[in-house]
């Protein structure tokens, strides 16, 4: 976000320290991380667009963190789940009530949800793969600006859920071939 949408003019002072965080966790469990899916885009006839590999590999993903951070007695560590689109948001919503009933440890929602909202770990899941409309692409490139809240809300990590390769594969002028 700092070299893409600020010009390196952000400085970022984040003390991991005092977030209750080791050095040694910093080390392994904070940053940017990227989990590859070769899921598919769809587009049902009323709604945005999902991706059902995304979906199943956040349904699986979701539980092994809340483990994780249990066992290093970070049982309150919040947990948001951002996506550019309301048809994924939705069908993410629904799981995770259904799971983990709607508190406010584990948000879901698009970049407008997480505005002025911070979370310790993010899980971003851009839909972006085979089968994404031309039209839904051309959306996705007309607000980069979503992009940039959307990675820009973990406190101390985010994790993509996407196809890499597809991500590869966009214009070299895309910010989210950039992500990958």
């Amino acid at each position: 976000s700092n070299e893409m949408f600020y010009n390196e003019n952000l400085l970022v002072r984040t003390d991991m320290m005092r977030r209750g965080i080791s050095k040694d966790l910093a080390k392994i469990a904070c940053g940017v991380f990227w989990l590859h899916v070769d899921g598919t885009a769809k587009h049902p006839p009323k709604g945005s667009a999902y991706n059902q590999g995304e979906i199943h590999a956040i349904q699986s993903l979701v539980p092994r963190l809340l483990r994780a951070l249990a066992q290093r007695k970070m049982s309150e560590a919040t947990l948001g789940i951002v996506t550019p689109y309301r048809e994924q948001t939705n069908r993410l919503q629904r799981w995770v009530s259904k799971e983990y009933g709607d508190g406010d440890r584990i948000v879901v929602g698009t970049a407008h949800t997480f505005q002025g909202n911070e979370r310790d770990v993010m899980v971003f899941s851009p839909v972006l793969a085979p089968g994404l409309k031309e039209s839904s692409l051309d959306w996705l490139h007309r607000t980069e600006n979503l992009l940039n809240v959307s990675v820009s809300r973990a406190r101390n990590t985010l994790i993509v859920v996407g196809h890499w390769d597809y991500c590869k594969g966009l214009p070299a002028d895309s910010k989210y071939r950039r992500l990958s």
